[in-house]
């Protein structure tokens, strides 16, 4: 067993993957968790009877998000145009997202701006639209508020409309629907949180029009979201499980699956579950009734966060490993100074037909003959003064040689996996 590289490699990729930088202490800042989201548009039309799309799907264009920065930072995308007539075709596509903080309050501000917008040939145009979200954080109290949203010439059905559009206005489009200018949700503004979001061009395909365009289909422009949260510390948490993921596959649509049925929560905490009994692809094997919960929580004392999965009647690459129930889980607190566990549990497991010890420890590497190896109960855990973080996952299979089975060599299959981490910053 080489459990110093395993843990090595395992804890690079789980730290590629939480959206967090890891954790720094930096008790001058305002304890708050602040969110962001901003996009420039996105299109969207509804399946056919039979699962088929009836038109396009495009964007969100030029999307950016900041969720729980515990320091300044921003964030900027942009997309030089768009072209999807008869929806849409514009210029540039911009999102900006800008969190500030201080020892007394936090600001995130979200900006989305739409260059020479032209909806449905022309029905809908614009030199400039601009949509802000703005939410700050502090000891007096959260708050909300629209930050200069803007149109400039914008110009409906041949109405010339002015630079700034009362909240929520429905325009009928003769022949199409509706459009809904300056379309807003919220303020919502609480002692401890705040929420706000704006589209500022919101267009609902409801009629059989000339354009060929689908009812039921949807059209965003200028999209931007923001929320702040104070909370007792400056503390933050993630959860994740997850039935399987893959990548290297072979004979199959996809090369890759990436976290089936996962449960997660994040930042401020929550609860999240998610039951499944979907197949798999054909190379990958089968499993029975899945469950994954993912959970947390921000007191005055501290964090913590756990997420689990439980996965019946496994049998993965052609009957080559099988059990009757695997299941993973892995918990992580904060109060001070981080602790954690993890733990795995497989009930019934045989690979190759070889009986495995249910007690098997961390991080055991096991030949699987003409494929590669699995690492059954792959751990690995950070609690130091500023966190604590928890990763397990109950088999992870590598591909190392030529096989028969539909992986490549270099392919690798995770069947269980949890994650949980709790911070303070």
């Amino acid at each position: 067993m080489k459990r110093p590289t395993i843990l090595f490699s395992v804890l690079l990729s789980l730290l590629s993957l939480l959206a967090f930088a890891p954790a720094t202490h930096a008790a001058s800042v305002f304890p708050s968790i602040p969110l962001g989201y901003a996009y420039g548009e996105y299109i969207a039309t509804p399946l056919s009877a039979s699962g088929t799309a009836t038109g396009p799907l495009l964007g969100p264009t030029a999307q950016v998000y900041i969720g729980c920065s515990p320091s300044t930072t921003s964030e900027t995308n942009s997309n030089i145009s768009v072209s999807q007539a008869p929806y849409s075709t514009s210029g540039l596509n911009q999102s900006q997202i800008a969190v500030t903080r201080s020892a007394t309050g936090s600001l995130i501000k979200a900006v989305s701006t739409v260059q020479n917008v032209n909806l449905l040939r022309g029905l809908i145009t614009a030199s400039q639209v601009r949509g802000v979200a703005t939410s700050t954080s502090s000891s007096g109290g959260a708050t909300s508020a629209d930050g200069g949203s803007t149109f400039s010439n914008l110009i409906v059905a041949g109405r010339s409309i002015g630079t700034f559009v009362a909240p929520n206005t429905v325009i009928n489009l003769p022949g199409i629907g509706s459009a809904t200018l300056n379309e807003r949700s919220g303020p919502v503004n609480g002692a401890h949180s705040t929420d706000y979001s704006v589209n500022m061009i919101d267009v609902k395909i409801s009629l059989t029009n000339t354009l060929g365009i689908p009812i039921g289909a949807h059209i965003v422009v200028a999209h931007a979201s923001t929320s702040d949260v104070s909370t007792a510390q400056p503390v933050y948490l993630t959860a994740n499980a997850y039935r399987l993921s893959a990548h290297g596959l072979l004979n199959t649509s996809t090369a890759s699956i990436d976290s089936l049925a996962p449960a997660e929560v994040s930042c401020s905490g929550g609860n999240s579950q998610v039951s499944t009994t979907s197949s798999l692809p054909s190379p990958v094997g089968s499993t029975g009734a899945t469950t994954n919960t993912a959970s947390g929580k921000n007191t005055s004392t501290g964090s913590s966060a756990s997420s689990s999965t439980s996965i019946a009647n496994v049998n993965l690459l052609n009957g080559l490993i099988t059990a009757t129930n695997v299941k993973a889980q892995a918990q992580a607190n904060w109060n001070g100074t981080g602790s954690g566990s993890s733990s795995v549990v497989l009930t019934n497991l045989k690979i190759a037909g070889i009986t495995i010890n249910p007690s098997v420890k961390p991080n055991t590497r096991v030949p699987l003959p003409g494929v590669g190896y699995v690492v059954i109960n792959e751990q690995a855990s950070i609690n130091n003064a500023t966190e604590s973080l928890e990763y397990v996952s109950a088999l992870d299979i590598h591909s190392t040689l030529p096989n028969v089975l539909g992986l490549k060599l270099g392919g690798e299959i995770i069947l269980g996996h949890a994650d949980a981490r709790a911070a303070s910053y």
